[in-house]
């Protein structure tokens, strides 16, 4: 599961719909490590180089790389997408 700003970006898509060509605003991206509350940044660059762009952000699943969780690890591109108000 991921999380992402509830709501709609900045261009008025719908956040589960969002792919990775969409992340421009902002170099980096979040991921919270649930079971243990380990943040770290993530590169967008890193993303684009990753996944196709049209991958959509929802499905992207990642690992926590201090605990090697892999389940509940969450994405927030919420800044990234063009959201600085992220909660």
């Amino acid at each position: 599961m991921f999380w992402l700003s509830i709501g709609e970006c900045q261009d008025g898509a719908d956040i589960r719909r969002t792919e990775v060509e969409h992340l421009t605003h902002h170099e980096t991206v979040k991921a919270l490590c649930t079971v243990r509350g380990h943040v770290a940044d993530v590169h967008v660059v890193d993303l684009w180089r990753k996944f196709p762009g049209y991958k959509r952000i929802a499905e992207i699943r990642l690992w926590c790389t201090r605990c090697g969780e892999r389940e509940r690890v969450e994405l927030d591109a919420a800044k990234a997408l063009g959201n600085d108000h992220a909660v």
